[in-house]
Order: C-alpha cells, then structure tokens, then sequence
C-alpha cells in the first residue's frame, strides 16, 4: 500500500505541466497556513512522541503498555492495519481527481506529502535503531515508534490539511481510520501503546512541518521572481509623460 502511494505521488509530481515551475504551480495556501508551524499546532504531536518515549523507557509506567496490550490482545489478529493503512491519504487524491478542490493543488499537496513521508522515515527509522526496542510478539527489536502508525497519522494530518474547510467529517474519518490501524498494530502483537502514541505523533508532526516547508520554498520563489515596477511622472516646458521602470 505505502509502495502505490509513492508511485502514484510521485507520477503526480512529475506528469507535464505546461512548463509551470513545480514549486509555484498553481499554489492556493490559505492565509492560516504560516511559514513555521505555531506552538499550538506542534505541540500535541510533540507532547504525544514525548509521551510515548516516557511510558516506553520508564519502569513503573511500562505496566501501561502491558495492560493495554492484554485488553488489545483480546480483540484477535486483524487485517485493518493493512486495509486501513493508506486510506487516508488516498482519500485527498480520490477527492481532487473526483473535482473536489482542496486547500491546494494537487501537486502542491503531492509534493508536502512527499516531504511527510521522508520526514517520518528518517524519524521513525533512527529512533527504531537507537532504542531497540523489543516488539510484542519478540519477532524484532525495532518496535519504538510504529512506522504503520504514523503512516496513517500522517495521512490523516495530510487529509486534515486539504478539507478540513470544506469537509470537517471527511478529515475526522482519516483519524478514526488511522486511530483504527493504530489498535490494531497492538492487538496483532506489533507494537506497544507507546509505540502507537509516538508514532502517532509523528505521523502528524511530519505533516505540519512538510507544509510549512513547501509554503517556505514557495514564499522564496515568489520573492525571487518578483518583478517591482516604478512609476514616476515627468514633465518640463517642452514635454510631459511617465517613466516607467521594471526590477527584477
């Protein structure tokens, strides 16, 4: 599912485009969306990685993760973490390509998820190696943080960002889908809670901070490209007019 969602993401950013410069393609950000995520918008995903660390490392809290994996375990092996995995993310381009318009393009939107998914990579990868964690079932010990889980956050922020405006109830679906993989990543044995909950964070921390860059490289172009025009009027006894000049 994650392997599709690439080709297809990046079929999208490379298909012909006019000759329009990719970067300033057709950009539509709405003004809420800032050039660097705000404290507020960072600090759930932050107070999630941190807070999953924490149960993970500390003694006396790893009987959460115990607990909750016995109440999970319940449930029985589930094939929804892999069904569920890329819905989210599916759901923008099923939407833009149905007519449905988003906050962005769909090739402003191609290029942030891009970006999300090297992000979260290069964060759930060196902290898999750093921590050694074993998994549930002993199969690894790479269990901290869950990569499905914050796949699936990921594409949920990513769904979040493109319709929340427009379609409130689409953007919760992506989290109840995601928070679904989430449960079932424990209740097939794979992860602990707190694998769960700090994937989950970053998942959406990626997200945020992929746009805020793609918003910053678009900021540079346009300043880049700006071209400032002069006006200046003239006149004397012989001849009256108006100088006009162009900087680049």
């Amino acid at each position: 599912m994650q392997s599709l969602i690439i080709l297809f993401t990046l079929l999208t950013l490379y298909c012909p485009s006019n000759g329009k410069n990719l970067i300033r393609d057709e950009y539509k950000f709405s003004d809420s969306l800032e050039l660097n995520p705000s404290v507020p918008n960072i600090i759930l995903p932050s107070l999630l990685i941190a807070g999953g660390y924490i149960v993970s490392k500390v003694k006396y809290l790893n009987s959460i993760d115990r607990h909750f994996q016995d109440v999970a375990t319940r449930i029985g092996p589930t094939g929804l973490d892999r069904y569920l995995l890329g819905a989210p993310t599916l759901s923008v381009f099923v939407l833009k390509i149905s007519g449905f318009e988003g906050k962005n393009s769909i090739r402003t939107a191609s290029l942030a998820l891009v970006g999300s998914m090297a992000i979260q990579t290069a964060l759930v990868q060196s902290l898999k190696y750093s921590t050694q964690m074993m998994r549930p079932d002993s199969s690894a010990r790479n269990s901290f943080p869950s990569m499905h889980t914050a796949f699936a956050f990921g594409g949920a922020e990513f769904l979040r960002m493109e319709y929340w405006d427009r379609m409130p109830w689409i953007a919760i679906g992506g989290y109840l889908a995601a928070g679904t993989v989430g449960v079932a990543r424990i209740s097939n044995s794979k992860h602990w809670l707190s694998d769960v909950i700090s994937g989950a964070g970053i998942g959406i921390l990626s997200t945020k901070i992929s746009y805020s860059l793609v918003y910053h490289v678009k900021k540079r172009n346009d300043v880049k490209n700006k071209a400032i025009s002069v006006v200046t009027p003239y006149g004397n006894t012989k001849s009256q007019g108006i100088s006009v000049s162009i900087f680049f």
